[in-house]
């Protein structure tokens, strides 16, 4: 089976409950629904392209998807895609990859100008 989407610059992919997510350049999250053979289920316009994304999750009940963008941006969606968190740190350029660190609410980040360790306040 090929199903062509029509997306250009997909730089990340995530399998989110039964869902593909797809991460794009042009700063858009294209959500694929996987029971509906991959039918498009909605597109959300974030701030900047995304480069990578992670699921977070809190206890058994809060998870949150974090996004990294462009220009060192960083999103954070909760599980209905609505937007909780949008922030911009001070001297982190363009966000490639994250990790989860061991402790609750801490992320590393791969930017095009070094590694970073933070800290979420919404992640605590």
């Amino acid at each position: 089976m090929l199903k062509e989407t029509g997306l250009y610059s997909v730089f990340s992919t995530y399998q989110f409950k039964n869902y593909l997510l797809a991460g794009c350049f042009n700063g858009y999250l294209y959500v694929f629904d996987e029971s509906k053979e991959f039918k498009l289920k909605e597109s959300k316009r974030l701030t900047q392209g995304v480069y990578d994304l992670i699921e977070y999750a809190l206890d058994d009940q809060k998870t949150y998807l974090v996004f990294a963008e462009h220009f060192g941006n960083i999103e954070i969606l909760n599980q209905e895609l609505k937007v909780e968190l949008q922030v911009k740190p001070e001297k982190i350029n363009t966000i490639f990859q994250m990790i989860k660190l061991t402790n609750k609410g801490e992320i590393g980040l791969c930017a095009y100008n070094g590694v970073y360790f933070i800290k979420i306040n919404l992640l605590k």
